[in-house]
């Protein structure tokens, strides 16, 4: 059911086809518990939505190449993102 509503949420989105699958494959590796607080975050905005796209593909860059100052770069983004989730 969790998969359904962020599927939905993604397919009824502007990104790109290969965004989109990547949210497949991302989905296949997340619990339900963790489906459940995703849902509840990109209901509200689609922007999140893009935001967690983006993050995505950046964590898999720095797993790709271990740059620090790209792990700098995603913390502070999620820092400014939960902050600003909290208003």
């Amino acid at each position: 059911m969790t998969d359904d509503k962020i599927k939905q949420l993604v397919q009824g989105s502007e990104l790109p086809k290969e965004d989109k699958e990547m949210w497949d494959e991302f989905l296949d590796m997340t619990d339900e518990s963790q489906k459940e607080i995703l849902v509840d975050f990109l209901e509200d905005d689609e922007d999140r939505l893009v935001f967690l796209t983006d993050n995505i593909k950046t964590k898999r860059e720095y797993l790709e190449n271990g740059d620090p100052e790209l792990m700098n770069k995603i913390l502070d983004a999620e820092r400014e993102v939960l902050l600003g989730a909290e208003s």
